[in-house]
Formats: C-alpha cells, sequence, structure tokens
C-alpha cells in the first residue's frame, strides 16, 4: 500500500461514513420509523454500531482497491468503477426484497442512492489516484 492508497481509503471512507449517515438518517428516517417491526430496536442497533461501522470500511475497500487495480485514474474512471458495482449492489437489494417484507419505495430508495453514492465513492478514490506514467 502507498500513501496514495490510504489518503483515498480515508477520503473515500469518510465521504462513505457522512453520506450515510444523511441518507439513513435524515432522508430514511422516516420511512424507517414508520416500519419499526423490520428493524432492531435503536438502544440495540446502537449495540451493532462497530458492525455498521466495518460495513461501511469494508465497502470503501473494496471500491478503493478495484478502482486502483484497475490502473485507469481519474475521477471519470473511478465513477465508473462505482458505478459498476453499484449494478451488482442493486442484484443484492432486489434479493433482499424477495426475501424480505421490505416496502418497495425503501428499496428503490437504497438502489438509486448506492449508485450516486458509488459513483461518487469511485470518483473521490480515482481522482487521488493517479497511475504512474
Amino acid at each position: 500500500m502507498n500513501a496514495r492508497f490510504i489518503g483515498a481509503l480515508i477520503a473515500t471512507f469518510v465521504f462513505v461514513a457522512v453520506y450515510d449517515f444523511v441518507f439513513h438518517n435524515i432522508y430514511l428516517g422516516p420511512i424507517y420509523q414508520a416500519t419499526p417491526q423490520l428493524w432492531r430496536p435503536e438502544a440495540e442497533m446502537m449495540d451493532f454500531m462497530a458492525y455498521l461501522t466495518l460495513g461501511q470500511f469494508i465497502i470503501t475497500l473494496g471500491i478503493v482497491w478495484i478502482v486502483f487495480r484497475t490502473e485507469r485514474g481519474g475521477w471519470a474512471a473511478g465513477a465508473m468503477t462505482g458505478i459498476a458495482l453499484a449494478v451488482i449492489a442493486a442484484g443484492t437489494n432486489l434479493i433482499f426484497f424477495a426475501v424480505q417484507p421490505l416496502p418497495s419505495d425503501l428499496v428503490c430508495k437504497w438502489i438509486m442512492s448506492g449508485f450516486v453514492q458509488s459513483a461518487i465513492a469511485g470518483a473521490i478514490a480515482g481522482a487521488i489516484y493517479k497511475p504512474e506514467l
């Protein structure tokens, strides 16, 4: 790992964490509150916050690693990598929708947000990564 990789990892992780906080707590908060039977109680959820943060870090690591491994650098290539990864995540969300009683509007918002978040996260990583010429 080099300094650019670590820098991209930190910058992208900060973005992912802040984006998720705003998106899930502010924008989707009312939907989550209207469907409490689907989620852990808030007090219990706090006991699992380390797992949530670890999950965000693993996703961020995957995005940054793939952007760096493609060796295409630049924000546009990073954004395209993020979008490709969002396609995979969209499939996962649809599978969750098929097997869990999730509201369809929530799943649609997860999918659409996933494309935006992944594209921006990839763009951040790609902007920081500049391949050696």
